[in-house]
């Protein structure tokens, strides 16, 4: 079997708390080196889709684990580091969401909800925030790891599981990707 790269594009982060939407690079999460914006449909554009490339790349078919993608560090006395914090902070207090893209499929983040139910959401989180009382609010709720008061989690870790059909034995060469799956972690 050929192998081949899968690319994860970006789009913009949006939240159900507030109505202005962000593009990815207004948050200081890592770049792709060479901006590659691919072509959009109508559809699209028509609903404010701004859709580029990402620094995450794999080889179809290859595990990986733990590849780092960037570090970022913040001195919160340098008043640059101070903004970009607040902005990450602010942005976690309205829960945006971040809407990542393979093989043009969205990239989804499944979670436990009542009953032994799944739900599955079309974006996952930037992050989650403990209130000074101690109560976990948006995806905090979900793991309770997430427990320390009047503490800010980003979600700088993560995993993806694709899943394809392959070709073999088939009247189609190849594979087709199905499903790519994630969870956010810290």
């Amino acid at each position: 079997m050929v192998k081949s790269n899968i690319e994860v594009f970006v789009n913009r982060l949006d939240s159900v708390e507030s109505v202005l939407p962000y593009e990815y690079d207004a948050f200081d999460f890592c770049q792709n080196e060479t901006e590659k914006r691919p072509s959009e449909n109508l559809g699209q554009v028509l609903f404010g889709e701004r859709i580029e490339s990402s620094p995450y790349k794999f080889t179809f078919n290859k595990p990986e684990t733990c590849k780092s993608i960037c570090m970022k560090s913040y001195n919160p006395k340098e008043q640059l580091s101070a903004d970009k914090l607040s902005f990450i902070k602010k942005g976690i207090l309205l829960n945006y969401q971040h809407h990542w893209i393979i093989d043009n499929m969205p990239v989804t983040w499944c979670y436990d909800v009542e009953d032994g139910q799944k739900f599955c959401n079309p974006g996952f989180p930037i992050g989650c925030f403990v209130t000074q009382d101690g109560r976990p609010k948006d995806a905090c709720v979900i793991n309770s790891e997430f427990n320390k008061k009047n503490t800010y989690y980003v979600f700088n870790h993560v995993d993806i599981v694709i899943t394809y059909h392959s070709g073999k034995n088939k009247e189609w060469e190849g594979a087709r990707l199905v499903a790519a799956k994630l969870v956010p972690k810290r």
